[in-house]
């Protein structure tokens, strides 16, 4: 359409359309189905001129309503009668055109399948009016700005008319959908089943694949900003339904017909669309939003109407915040956005954080600048919901950040870091203190001191004292340190016994910092020890103070090898020294032949040495008739554990091809050591990328391969977790301490030679050693960080959602192949469950491996019985209460222990029933 007789034209068939449209109005003439026909011609069959893509799309809306445009008439025409047509039928028909572009650039369409440019165009222009209810002008700054108050307070400044007119404009959209799930009637068209599905895919995923087929700019409303701008909008319903519902309420506004519906579609809405981010999205989103609530001021006018000065955007927020997090049933979920939402608050005060350098100040800029935020929003659902709380103990505290827990770790805790745990210690505290419930007769707050004790059972054993890294156990030093340093707690409560474990909080406090003050422990976790036990003292009434200089001890293996390494080379720089010496003298006679031990005989290769990951994959990929192919698969098999020790920087890239060669290749050359040198590099590539070795192994073992496959990829995860946690490192000092001979033996103490199963009965010489004990140092203890921990989790769910996915295949499961690979299976999640006994929240894997197990127990074969047993013993060694998840375990194995046929099983029955009952005799138990 080039000329301007036909622009004419087009303008006066789209103002008749529009009057015809305007006169049918809501009659049962206009079904849907004429709506719908309506809308799709206008989108895909007129051809029309197209001013400019970035006043079309980005430029202002072009509803009345909206202000004032300065866009063309036959745009304004389209608009209004997609309007008339309906709100969600006109977005329907424009989110189906976009899906029609979009999948026109993967399959070979006709020109005329594919939406022209200007359906397009309108397509994008109706579902940013739709589902984003505000004006950006070209901006994102105007679009945030929905959840300030001056929205309000235009609202207020007019007249009741147009008030109603401009609020009816924003909830139109979830009023029609909310109506459609309420209606029983067939409808001819009948729209999405959810608004926040579809919002939420199609910005901004459907919008840039069809920017992308059509070869448009992609909108800056629909860019990385895109679901702040859909949440902010959302909330922009909520206010203009809210002021809506007080006009009736206060007479100022005629009640008309769906006003009843308004709340409860905006609400549903608004909620669903905050669910979605919190849960789905990272929650970034929600949290912005929140801040900028919070922190928006009104613009200081005092002139409203008084009827509607109660209208409060933060407390309308709260409401729906809080029925989402206390109805959601994912509570990790909810810990976790709630320690995301402290670190966003603390990231905007972080100038004034590093300020302040001692605890105290600390505290005071948490309590001023964070602490009102996170109580206004999150304190009332922590009050109504224990499991909450509980959840964000177990989730949010007893499971650090993964920047604290990988194996290359900072020197010190970041701020960020140490200021998330005392928040939540003091919204916790918040909370608990403001819940009736929390407390009992006497008046003391049992709630905050289950929490507190929680976390202190997990603080003061000596397998997390000692196996733990240094940062994630100061985290959680934190947590504890603010109600102990802030006369939180009396000498009475800290004194006072739990009804689950017996003991109280003050004896568990005391066993970790004595734990913690050993000469053997690193200097910050004897620090931690250290404030801990100030802490206490200023809660007894008493003043302690310690004087610790610097440790001078190595504090682990590599430290030890260092400072080993460090002695050899000065040693050899002394003996160099002498070499150099002008007094010796060198003939002919004195001179021997130079053995060359180091030479690798590299010009003798066939192949050259494999320089890197991608050299070997292409090595063990050579085909087999090839004339190098021995030498080249020999040279990969070789060089591959070194390379992959090495960590070079595609690692990460091509440890999944590797694993996978080496999982499936064939000895089809007879070579020497190749089962050894296969072995070893899939080991290597599970300890320097666990992770990805074991989704890949996972992933091999869905597909149709043998069981022989199947259990070796097992068995490469079970020792790639015993080496990661250290296991295997303490069973090769055991059986070297056991090769000792006797002289060796009896200079040990009576003690260790028992603790270390060394017995010398009949030796005369452990008299002797008993009068020479004084005359002996105390060996140095050398600490094994646990770096397992920092992959269990997903290494174990890997696991355990290859058994959902798969558990009806016969194929892996079925027959005795399957019952064979069942009892492996069962064996391997117990190993790395037991590998992860020191990470805070392995008790949530125990508990899973306890269900899995006992959904086999009476299984007719012994092997899986056996695999059964063992896996009820590990979950039960790590969290004891476990074994109340069903209620005839005792009889279960009190049967195994006396009546099953394998004697194996009947042994490890008998040592479960022995834990049982000495665990639940045990006052320390949690």
């Amino acid at each position: 359409m080039s000329s301007g007789e036909d622009l004419v034209s087009f303008e006066s068939s789209l103002k008749s359309l529009y009057q015809a449209m305007l006169k049918l109005g809501d009659s049962d003439e206009t079904s849907d189905g004429f709506r719908q026909s309506v809308s799709e011609r206008l989108i895909y069959n007129m051809d029309r001129v197209i001013t400019s893509f970035d006043a079309e799309i980005e430029g202002p809306f072009l509803d009345d309503n909206w202000g004032t445009s300065h866009k063309p008439e036959h745009e304004r025409l389209i608009d209004k009668i997609l309007d008339l047509c309906g709100y969600g039928i006109s977005l329907e028909v424009s989110v189906e055109c976009l899906r029609k572009i979009a999948m026109s650039s993967n399959r070979k369409s006709t020109s005329s399948e594919k939406p022209n440019l200007a359906a397009v165009i309108t397509s994008l222009r109706t579902v940013r009016r739709r589902l984003l209810g505000a004006d950006s002008n070209d901006t994102d700054e105007h679009l945030a700005n929905v959840i300030n108050l001056s929205q309000i307070d235009s609202i207020r400044h007019q007249d009741h008319d147009t008030k109603r007119n401009k609020m009816i404009v924003q909830i139109i959209l979830p009023l029609e959908y909310y109506q459609q799930q309420k209606s029983t009637s067939d409808n001819e068209f009948l729209l999405s089943e959810s608004l926040v599905s579809l919002s939420t895919k199609v910005i901004p995923s459907l919008v840039s694949s069809a920017c992308h087929a059509a070869q448009l700019s992609l909108p800056m409303w629909a860019s990385k900003e895109a679901h702040v701008h859909l949440l902010n909008s959302a909330f922009g319903m909520v206010i203009a339904g809210n002021t809506l519902q007080q006009c009736l309420e206060k007479g100022l506004s005629p009640k008309q017909e769906h006003d009843d519906d308004i709340c409860a579609s905006i609400s549903k809405y608004f909620q669903g669309m905050l669910s979605h981010m919190i849960f789905y999205r990272g929650g970034n989103a929600a949290i912005r939003l929140l801040y900028q609530a919070f922190t928006s001021k009104s613009n200081g006018d005092t002139d409203y109407p008084r009827q509607l000065n109660s209208i409060d955007p933060r407390s309308i927020l709260c409401s729906h915040l809080n029925e989402v997090l206390v109805s959601t049933p994912a509570k990790r979920q909810v810990a976790t956005f709630i320690r995301a939402m402290i670190r966003f608050v603390a990231s905007k005060h972080k100038a004034h954080l590093e300020k302040a350098c001692s605890t105290h100040p600390l505290d005071a800029v948490c309590r001023e600048e964070i602490l009102p935020i996170i109580e206004y929003f999150l304190r009332p659902a922590l009050a109504s919901d224990s499991d909450m709380g509980d959840a964000v103990i177990n989730f949010a505290i007893l499971s650090p950040p993964v920047a604290l827990k990988g194996t290359e770790q900072p020197a010190s805790i970041h701020v960020i870091e140490k200021v998330v745990p005392r928040c939540i210690s003091m919204l916790i505290c918040s909370a608990c203190k403001t819940s009736s419930a929390s407390y009992d007769n006497s008046g003391e707050n049992l709630a905050l001191l289950t929490h507190l004790s929680n976390v202190a059972a997990i603080w003061c054993e000596e397998i997390f004292v000692s196996k733990t890294a240094p940062l994630q156990q100061h985290y959680i030093t934190e947590f504890l340190l603010y109600p102990l340093e802030n006369n939180v707690l009396t000498q009475e409560s800290i004194q006072l016994g739990n009804d689950d474990s017996g003991s109280s909080l003050a004896g568990m406090l005391i066993q970790g910092v004595s734990l913690r003050l050993e000469v053997s422990r690193s200097q910050s976790i004897r620090k931690d020890g250290m404030r801990v036990a100030e802490a206490m003292a200023r809660v007894f009434g008493q003043t302690l103070s310690f004087d610790e200089g610097p440790v001078d001890e190595p504090q682990n293996i590599d430290d030890l090898q260092q400072k080993q390494s460090a002695t050899a080379v000065s040693n050899l720089d002394s003996g160099s020294a002498s070499l150099d010496s002008d007094s010796s003298s060198w003939g002919e006679d004195s001179l021997e032949p130079y053995q060359m031990d180091d030479d690798d005989e590299e010009d003798l290769r066939r192949v050259p040495r494999p320089r890197s990951l991608r050299d070997c994959v292409a090595y063990l990929l050579t085909n087999n008739e090839e004339r190098e192919a021995y030498d080249k698969h020999e040279a990969a098999l070789q060089e591959l554990p070194a390379l992959v020790s090495s960590e070079p920087l595609d690692l990460v890239d091509v440890v999944p091809t590797v694993v996978r060669v080496l999982l499936h290749i064939e000895d089809k050359f007879n070579m020497d050591h190749f089962l050894e040198n296969r072995w070893n590099s899939l080991i290597a590539c599970a300890l320097k990328a666990p992770v990805e070795t074991c989704f890949k192994l996972v992933e091999e073992m869905k597909g149709h391969v043998s069981l022989g496959t199947r259990l070796e990829a097992l068995s490469v995860i079970r020792c790639a977790a015993e080496e990661l946690s250290g296991i295997s490192i303490s069973k090769e000092r055991r059986l070297d301490i056991k090769k000792k001979d006797s002289s060796d033996l009896t200079q040990m103490s009576t003690r260790l030679r028992n603790s270390l199963a060394l017995s010398t009965k009949g030796d005369d010489s452990a008299i002797e050693s008993k009068t020479r004990r004084w005359r002996r140092t105390r060996p140095t203890h050398i600490g094994i960080t646990n770096t397992f921990n920092a992959v269990s989790a997903q290494m174990i769910l890997s696991l355990f959602a290859f058994f959902a996915q798969t558990k009806g295949d016969q194929a892996i499961w079925g027959g005795s192949i399957g019952e064979r690979f069942l009892s492996e299976f069962l064996q391997a999640i117990s190993c790395l469950v037991d590998c992860a006994r020191t990470y805070p929240s392995s008790r949530v894997f125990a508990s899973d491996l306890f269900q899995l197990a006992w959904s086999f127990h009476d299984a007719k074969n012994s092997q899986v019985r056996h695999a059964v047993l063992v896996a009820i013993a590990t979950s039960i060694s790590v969290d004891p209460v476990a074994v109340g998840q069903v209620d005839n375990i005792i009889p279960f194995l009190a049967y195994c222990s006396s009546n099953d046929e394998d004697a194996e099983c009947r042994e490890i029955a008998k040592t479960i029933v022995g834990t049982i009952s000495s665990a639940f005799q045990n006052p320390m138990l949690t």
